[in-house]
């Protein structure tokens, strides 16, 4: 009896918190194409990228994580063997010599890393010849006045084709690849102004609203479609009917995926968030059904005090009170942390803080971070493993 208390205690001093750390938890990271294709801005081939590939998984392995949010598609450009739509430009628009997302795939499983394919949605900024920008101009979307996105192309939500071609794209892709997960990033509409258009830098919305929020289809000039009460009303509605269509596409051939959604770090307090700025409901969705998983974007989020107040201590203000349904029928939430932006601010040494406000929570699934590229920079996987995941 003395030996099993004194086992206890010693469990109890050497495996501190341990069901706050428990491998169960998400622990994922984004990838993105230019990481994963290109080293020091040479384009990699075949052997090469493999290599690449490797590493970066050996990497994500290394630092106790057990997710990859894997970016297959972006700006209406695949990378990987698509029937719908031309290789990225950062695969220098051609394939590698060999299937990226097949080989990355088996190779994230072998090191029991899970695997969620990244889609960018209605972001389709690339102008290349076969994209959907340039194969279907009418579904970019326009301003009040009906004049098109100069740049920076994003497909209304509002337009049936597009969310058709979007859930067909998307099913045709699961029909060929066993992946864990299926992760739908820019499932919104857009936040650009006409004064985002005089630079060629992508930014953040920093407050207020979007211009290009009507299509063809959807003038301003007919005013508010049939059947809903405001234009805003519209437009969450169009989102969310494209989420519900990806969902049931999935589901017939592949209904075991996870599908997760990368929201918008505030729901529908401040200025810059989901709900009003670009219309993204993810609340009802995980409500409905239709997601599995919140992957939020908390990037503003650099401290504990921040994460901790965002996630359930300053509601209303918090996620916690638009979620507990959600929850409670089975879906979850996974908080996305900034390492790009802990780096900038000279804030690295926040991770440790910032990922123990998460566990605190009791209520989040994990976090995943933004991304491989500035964690290899910081050559942070080994510590990562020492000071966040050892267990």
């Amino acid at each position: 009896m003395k030996l099993a208390i004194m086992v206890f205690f010693l469990a109890l001093f050497f495996f501190p918190n341990e069901s706050q750390c428990s491998p169960s938890e998400f622990r994922g990271i984004w990838v993105i194409t230019w990481e994963i294709f290109q080293d020091r801005g040479e384009i990699l081939r075949e052997e090469r990228l493999k290599v690449r590939i490797g590493k970066i998984l050996d990497n994500v392995k290394k630092a106790g994580l057990n997710a990859v949010i894997w970016q297959v598609r972006q700006s209406g450009t695949a990378y990987y063997p698509s029937a719908f739509e031309p290789w990225g430009k950062y695969s220098g628009e051609q394939a590698p010599g060999f299937d990226p997302v097949a080989f990355a795939l088996s190779e994230a499983h072998k090191r029991g890393l899970a695997f969620h394919a990244w889609f960018n949605s209605f972001e389709a900024f690339s102008n290349a010849p076969g994209s959907p920008a340039m194969r279907h101009p009418a579904w970019i979307a326009t301003d009040k006045v009906g004049t098109v996105m100069p740049k920076f192309f994003c497909l209304s939500p509002g337009i049936r084709e597009v969310r058709e071609y979007l859930a067909q794209l998307i099913g045709d892709f699961v029909s060929h690849y066993a992946v864990d997960g299926v992760h739908l990033d820019y499932i919104r509409w857009n936040e650009y102004r006409w004064t985002d258009m005089s630079t060629d830098v992508e930014k953040e919305g920093d407050g207020g609203y979007g211009e290009f929020l009507y299509d063809f289809e959807h003038p301003f000039s007919r005013g508010v479609p049939l059947g809903f009460a405001t234009w805003d009303e519209w437009r969450r509605e169009m989102v969310t009917q494209a989420v519900s269509l990806i969902r049931m596409t999935i589901n017939r051939t592949r209904p075991d995926v996870t599908l997760s959604i990368a929201a918008i770090g505030k729901y529908n307090w401040g200025i810059w968030n989901g709900h009003d700025a670009v219309f993204q409901d993810a609340p009802l969705w995980l409500r409905l059904g239709f997601i599995d998983q919140i992957m939020a974007m908390n990037y503003q989020w650099t401290t504990a005090p921040e994460m901790s107040g965002g996630l359930d201590g300053n509601c209303p203000n918090c996620w916690l009170d638009y979620l507990q349904d959600g929850l409670n029928l089975g879906g979850s939430f996974s908080a996305g942390i900034a390492s790009y932006r802990l780096a900038n601010l000279n804030l690295w040494s926040n991770h440790g803080s910032i990922v123990e406000a998460v566990r605190q929570s009791t209520w989040a699934a994990g976090m995943q971070f933004f991304s491989y590229g500035t964690w290899e920079g910081m050559n942070y996987f080994e510590e990562a493993r020492r000071l966040l995941f050892p267990f």
